[in-house]
């Protein structure tokens, strides 16, 4: 049978316990007086399964999908409990294992342990640090959710999937620390971007290295959640083997200035750089035919854009919020712009849209409109196909800018 040992830090020391086979304790079992106010001799142990009794009889199973849980945690030990470590039998942490344990602080985990299941330590409000063993491969949904007094966590290069919300709403974690290279970093599958350690707002550390100038390897075809609010990162080079800036790639990559996006590119994903308030400028490459929705969303440091004639969509609220952007150019193979596109851009004042025919407007709601060009600077003036001012003045919500458009020769 799987033993579990629980380390406890209580002011007047450490006591160790494990549960074996019948009950019984182990050798260390000789320390622990036999005191039945002793909290430790209240925790038992059957024979032939891994259960363990509260103060108050709950019965909690490995494995059950209540796990250990808040109930044994708080019941038994009240505040006594900080650090918690496991046998060297044990292969994986159960679904909502330790779920809701507030006392404990931190986390020793055997080499053995192949997988973190959903919500293992879901709200661990004071857990502070966690070093992930050599060996697990995946981190089940919501694994570490509303640990918000975890400040780091080591994550070896064995991982392959994290799942959604892994580390969400980890408020205070600031450093991730990967033992692995770049490459292997962009082999992980994170299943959304609240799935990557970093989306907090971390810094990321490739073998105790802060990643700040990177060029992605030459195998990577989609950037998709892989950097998603990794804050140390301040320049980004991609390489031609790339056809996809998915979602989320970049968002909240807050000190990124500079990226370089090649013609093997095809789409800009949704919030692919959302928020991603350091770049000051940006080539979008001929190649690219769509950018979707808040793909550059609260750039505020853009001050000028050009979209190629290649692009054929906008998504919503693509350029929402860049307040330093005074210029926009859209390209003439541009058919539809979704609502809010350019929405409380407060600095943009000239917006050139080289389309004959004025763009779809794509809306979400009608009691909302389109309001792609409201809130922008006082003046703004849409330069238009000169044989194409009254059909954008006519046109459905084109109509509302109709003082703002003026005829030009492109």
């Amino acid at each position: 049978m799987k033993k579990l040992i629980f380390l406890m830090f209580a002011v007047v020391g450490m006591l160790v316990i494990a549960c074996t086979p019948g009950g019984a304790y182990d050798d260390n079992s000789s320390d622990i007086p036999d005191d039945p106010n002793n909290p430790l001799n209240r925790l038992t142990c059957a024979p032939n399964e891994i259960l363990y009794t509260t103060t108050n009889n709950l019965v909690i199973e490995l494995g059950s999908t209540q796990g250990f849980g808040g109930n044994l945690l708080s019941n038994t030990y009240e505040n006594e409990v900080g650090k918690l470590t496991f046998s060297n039998d044990v292969t994986a942490i159960p679904q909502e294992a330790f779920d809701n344990c507030r006392s404990m602080e931190y986390i020793k985990m055997p080499y053995k342990i192949k997988s973190i299941r959903k919500r293992a330590f879901n709200l661990c409000v004071n857990l502070k640090s966690v070093t992930i063993p050599d060996g697990v491969t995946s981190i089940g949904e919501k694994a570490f959710d509303f640990c918000n007094s975890l400040a780091s966590i080591t994550i070896p290069d064995s991982v392959t999937s994290i799942e959604d919300h892994a580390f969400y709403n980890c408020t205070s974690l600031t450093r991730v620390d990967y033992k692995g290279i770049l490459s292997s970093w962009t082999k992980i599958c994170f299943s959304t971007c609240t799935a990557n350690p970093c989306n907090n707002g971390a810094k990321l550390y490739l073998n105790g290295i802060e990643l700040t100038d990177i060029t992605i390897p030459s195998d990577v075809t989609e950037i998709k959640n892989l950097f998603s609010g990794c804050t140390s990162i301040t320049s980004v080079i991609i390489p031609n083997s790339v056809t996809s800036i998915g979602k989320y790639a970049f968002c909240d990559c807050t000190s990124l200035t500079s990226i370089t996006i090649p013609d093997s590119v095809t789409s800009i994903g949704y919030a692919a750089l959302f928020n991603c308030s350091s770049l000051t400028s940006v080539t979008i490459p001929d190649s690219v035919t769509l950018i979707g929705g808040f793909a550059f969303k609260n750039c505020h440091s853009l001050t000028s854009v050009t979209i190629p004639d290649s692009v054929t969509s906008i998504g919503r609220a693509a350029f929402s919020l860049c307040t330093s952007l005074t210029s926009i150019t859209i390209g003439d193979g541009v058919t539809s712009i979704g609502d809010g596109a350019f929405y409380k851009s407060t600095s943009l004042s000239e917006v050139y849209c080289k389309p004959l025919a004025p763009p779809t407007p794509l809306i979400v709601s009608e009691s909302l409109g389109w309001y792609a060009f409201d809130g922008n600077a006082s003046g703004r003036k849409i330069y238009v196909p000169r044989e194409s001012v009254e059909a954008y003045k006519s046109a459905q919500y084109w109509r509302n800018y109709a003082s703002d458009i003026v005829g030009y020769d492109f």
